[in-house]
């Protein structure tokens, strides 16, 4: 590790961010640290504790929207150690949540040209690359990570996300295939897998696929809401209520989720045009509702 090399100016600007703050017990451990590493710079354990703290305040700021503050503790932790990846894909988390794409995708990159091995980086990099569009760039360097590491199963997944979203879809398929074929666990692969064959109009394969992401990882609520629309495509709106109204039980403020079963309600003639218009405008009081008969059907049980 590339360790800061003037430990009492970084003391000294540290001091200048922590001070007067509201999380005093993890500020008065840092700046304890940091005391101890002006006498012992290249103490390796202090340095592995100090991040620890650190990357916990970062991320205490982060979660109560104070961002500033956390882009400040994560620029003490460049400056201490520039080439730890987990700092510059923290740092992507931080701009992420404020919008800043191109600034969260710098720093990804870094983090992922830091330590390639690690394949949340890379998951972290393609994730921001999606959410600006590049799918072609993603599909180029999917297919040169294949042809290095041909049994990567990842890489696969990957490349048919971006075949998937540049609507080449009997490709992406044959893609996503391959990567279940190497990851049989992938619940990821299957869930693009199955949009796949959503979108093109094969939604029986569509359901199967969900069916078998569902026994993978039952506690996925996305799944679930994927079958749920799938039977919706099909205008089994009964399979489509049970289905959502299951994806609700585990995620009981999912709007995709509530939005599903009110329309399969009302497709059945369950629920009339006047209350499903004035649900839809009202998402949050629909789902308190089956929160609280949820709550009542457990008791019931008991």
């Amino acid at each position: 590790m590339n360790y800061y090399s003037d430990p009492q100016k970084l003391y000294t600007e540290a001091l200048c961010y922590l001070r007067n703050d509201e999380v005093a017990s993890y500020h008065k451990r840092v700046i304890v640290m940091l005391k101890a590493l002006v006498r012992e710079p290249r103490d390796e354990q202090k340095i592995i504790m100090l991040f620890n703290w650190l990357n916990d305040l970062a991320h205490k700021y982060n979660h109560k929207k104070e961002h500033t503050k956390a882009l400040r503790i994560l620029n003490i932790m460049l400056k201490l150690c520039p080439t730890n990846p987990i700092t510059h894909n923290n740092l992507g988390v931080v701009y992420l949540e404020l919008g800043k794409l191109g600034l969260a995708e710098k720093v990804a990159l870094k983090a992922y040209q830091l330590a390639p091995q690690n394949d949340k980086y890379l998951d972290f990099l393609f994730l921001i690359k999606s959410m600006q569009g590049k799918y072609s760039e993603i599909l180029n360097e999917s297919i040169e990570l294949i042809n290095k590491h041909p049994i990567r199963a990842l890489y696969r997944t990957w490349y048919g996300y971006a075949l998937q979203r540049l609507n080449r879809n009997e490709e992406a398929i044959e893609a996503l295939k391959c990567s279940i074929a190497l990851d049989n666990k992938d619940t990821t692969a299957r869930v693009i897998l199955a949009e796949s064959y959503k979108k093109s109009g094969q939604l029986t394969e569509a359901i199967e696929v969900c069916k078998e992401a569902h026994k993978v990882n039952p506690q996925e609520t996305g799944i679930i809401e994927m079958l749920g629309c799938a039977y919706g495509r099909m205008n089994d709106y009964e399979s489509a209520e049970k289905t959502f109204a299951k994806a609700l039980e585990q995620d009981p403020y999912s709007e995709y989720a509530a939005r599903g079963l009110l329309l399969a309600l009302n497709k059945q003639g369950k629920l009339s045009d006047e209350l499903f218009n004035e649900y839809k405008k009202n998402i949050n009081t629909f789902c308190q509702i089956r929160a609280i008969e949820n709550d009542m059907k457990g008791g019931e049980k008991q």
